[in-house]
């Protein structure tokens, strides 16, 4: 897919999964609202892009699933985090997670993200 068709989809499949967080799904203030929330989203989306898109993953397949088993529980994840994270933090968490789904795309794990916090 084109990478800005990929951006607008992590962007979206984050935010959506902040919302579903049960604490934290209503409060944004410390990401400056929602607008600054899925603008943070949008630069992490950028980065996740590029990664899963770079030539290096040309072999990856991962379906449209990516999305609600990765990508959406991201959102809740981050939206728990104390304070916005760095890019570059963000997207090495998502590429920890990233390559155990590849690895094994059925294995069962209580949360994406729960280990190794940042």
């Amino acid at each position: 897919m084109p990478k800005n068709h990929d951006q607008a989809l992590i962007t979206a499949f984050l935010y959506s999964g902040a919302l579903g967080h049960p604490t934290h799904g209503t409060d944004f203030e410390d990401w400056e609202g929602h607008t600054g929330f899925v603008s943070y989203c949008a630069t992490y989306a950028e980065k996740i892009a590029d990664y899963i898109n770079a030539p290096a993953q040309a072999g990856d397949r991962y379906a449209g699933s990516i999305f609600y088993e990765l990508i959406e529980p991201m959102g809740e994840w981050l939206i728990a985090q104390p304070e916005p994270l760095d890019p570059v933090a963000a997207l090495e968490a998502f590429i920890i997670e990233y390559q155990a789904w590849i690895e094994d795309p059925n294995a069962v794990r209580l949360h994406p993200f729960s280990v190794g916090a940042v």
